[in-house]
């Protein structure tokens, strides 16, 4: 989406919000399509560690995300360019190949009282939210307003606008913001993202992927109520 991905993607964050809408930026990267660079990236140590320092920031925890740390640890021991082609390689494989294994936008996943008419409206509801806070998706982009990447960069930029408004002292927007991440999380991204997770660890055995998948779990899941 314009004017999402103002946080960079390897800055220290300072708080648990501030670690939070870092989360969302860099799983939004690590849904993207990568290229060869970027694929790189997503498969390294360097990769590792600057998603587990946010994590513990955020208070993320669980034997399955450390067992796909020590996983993804294990295999980015590999060389780059081996790391990178497989991951995009799986990246086409499970979710841009036809049939989809993996369909990564929230209309397949969200229930709405098991009703196709009322699944597909999920992609209208949430580009009606983009549009109230006057964002839109980047140009020449494919995909819809209800895609993974699009959903997480939402959640990034009201995350991100919450540490702003904290950070000004102003508890009542933060607040605001709060409920609009809350609110964001329990009707559209929780049910998206719990099922690309859970179908990501039934049809692959990459390493790299599956920490993505763990990471995206637990991350989402930390934002929904007790």
């Amino acid at each position: 989406m314009e004017q999402f991905r103002t946080l960079p993607l390897t800055g220290v964050a300072t708080s648990r919000t501030d670690a939070l809408a870092h989360l969302f930026l860099l799983l939004a990267r690590a849904f993207s399509y990568p290229t060869l660079e970027q694929a790189e990236w997503l498969t390294s140590q360097g990769f590792l560690l600057h998603a587990v320092d946010l994590a513990e920031l955020v208070g993320l925890e669980g034997e399955e995300l450390l067992n796909a740390a020590v996983r993804f640890s294990n295999a980015a021991a590999l060389d780059a360019e081996s790391r990178s082609h497989e991951l995009r390689v799986e990246h086409t494989r499970l979710f841009y190949a036809m049939p989809r294994l993996v369909p990564l936008v929230g209309t397949r996943w969200v229930q709405r009282g098991g009703s196709l008419a009322a699944r597909q409206s999920e992609r209208v509801v949430v580009d009606a939210l983009f549009r109230d806070l006057g964002l839109k998706l980047q140009a020449g982009k494919r995909e819809p307003a209800d895609h993974i990447v699009c959903e997480l960069d939402y959640a990034a930029y009201v995350t991100a606008a919450e540490f702003q408004a904290w950070k000004g002292e102003d508890a009542a927007s933060a607040h605001d913001w709060i409920i609009l991440r809350d609110t964001f999380m329990v009707e559209h991204l929780a049910d998206t993202a719990f099922g690309i997770a859970r179908a990501i660890a039934e049809e692959s055995q990459n390493p790299h992927l599956l920490f993505h998948a763990a990471l995206l779990e637990a991350t989402v899941q930390s934002c929904l109520p007790s």
